[in-house]
């Protein structure tokens, strides 16, 4: 009866713990574009670059290249791993045929291949990238190819939940102890402050008391 018990209970417990390990935290900020902005992003040219309602697929990011290399992009800090990079795509009519995405993580890129993408449907993509090192990485959404539009949404980069708590929890650290060090400047400012006021304060009496001395010799030498 135990020995079932201790085995119900380790399944439980090993159920739980993969449930932990695949709870998963999307990094990606306003990857829907449902506001209708493109906040949270750093475009590399404004101008060609547009939050916009598709008549047919709605809030996309809509990005145009000419004949220069375009892209909007995000950053954090992410400790090495695997994160599961996934977005919708689609392009213009006139593009269609020819558009492609590049989408790069930490340095690694993954492309949409030309004829795939259309202007009524979205198409999801979904690619794992392996980051070998922990530091600062940035998501970049590029339109590949020159001369053509491509509309972008529902942009997501997964990564295993505890990474990120634990990341929010040493940030959380960090500002805890620096306002530590700024409290411990502050009250050594005061200090300083409250000591340099005492030494004036002392050369004020001090004078005030020699000056009153001073006088009252010189009366007493008068009197005699």
């Amino acid at each position: 009866m135990n020995t079932a018990i201790d085995q119900s209970a380790e399944s439980v417990k090993t159920y739980a713990k993969k449930a932990v390990n695949e709870l998963k935290h999307n990094y990606v900020e306003n990857g829907t574009f449902e506001s209708g902005n493109l906040d949270g992003w750093n475009l590399s040219d404004s101008n060609n670059i547009k939050a916009i309602n598709d008549e047919y697929l709605g809030n996309v990011a809509s990005i145009t290249r000419g004949t220069s290399n375009i892209y909007m992009r995000q950053s954090w800090k992410l400790k090495a791993g695997t994160y599961t990079v996934r977005f919708k795509a689609g392009a213009n009519l006139r593009s269609i045929s020819k558009a492609r995405i590049r989408v790069s993580l930490g340095g690694t890129s993954y492309y949409t291949k030309a004829g795939e993408l259309d202007d009524e449907v979205f198409k999801q993509y979904e690619t794992e990238i392996t980051i070998s090192s922990a530091g600062t990485k940035y998501l970049y959404v590029y339109n590949y190819v020159d001369n053509t539009t491509i509309y972008i949404k529902d942009v997501e980069v997964l990564g295993k939940y505890e990474d990120h708590a634990e990341a929010q929890f040493t940030v959380a650290n960090d500002a805890i102890e620096a306002e530590v060090k700024r409290a411990e400047g502050i009250e050594d400012e005061l200090r300083s402050s409250i000591q340099v006021n005492a030494n004036k304060i002392t050369s004020s009496l001090l004078h005030i008391f020699i000056s009153a001395l001073h006088k009252n010799t010189h009366i007493r030498i008068n009197k005699e």
